[in-house]
């Protein structure tokens, strides 16, 4: 959920592999990417670094070409897509969102 601080996950991320930070609010597909939660994702990667953790952390919602690259660049290791890659040209859509995923994570300078 958007509103979820990332307080209530810091107890037990050592315990998971996947941390699911959502960007809108589940079950409506199509929803526009909530900007006001990428400072959770950036401090959702900077409590993992700092830790050591393996946790991969996974943002999901309003994904698509404009986003990837933000939410990568804030520190998403995974980006769940839908509308922005269904119904229609969905390589070309893949392939682009994918392209500006990795400018983003670029520009992070995380490798």
């Amino acid at each position: 959920n958007p509103a979820t601080p990332f307080e209530k996950a810091r107890s037990f991320l050592g315990d998971v592999d996947l941390l699911l930070v959502m960007t809108v609010h589940p079950g409506f597909s199509g929803q526009a990417f909530r900007a006001d939660v990428v400072p959770k994702i950036r401090e959702a990667r900077l409590y993992v670094d700092k830790e050591g953790l393996a946790t991969e952390i996974q943002v999901d919602g309003g994904i698509k070409v404009d986003t990837a690259a933000i939410a990568a660049e804030a520190g998403a290791d995974i980006l769940v897509s839908g509308s922005g890659i269904f119904p229609d040209r969905i390589r070309e859509n893949l392939m682009a969102i994918r392209q500006a995923a990795e400018k983003g994570r670029a520009r992070s300078k995380r490798v």
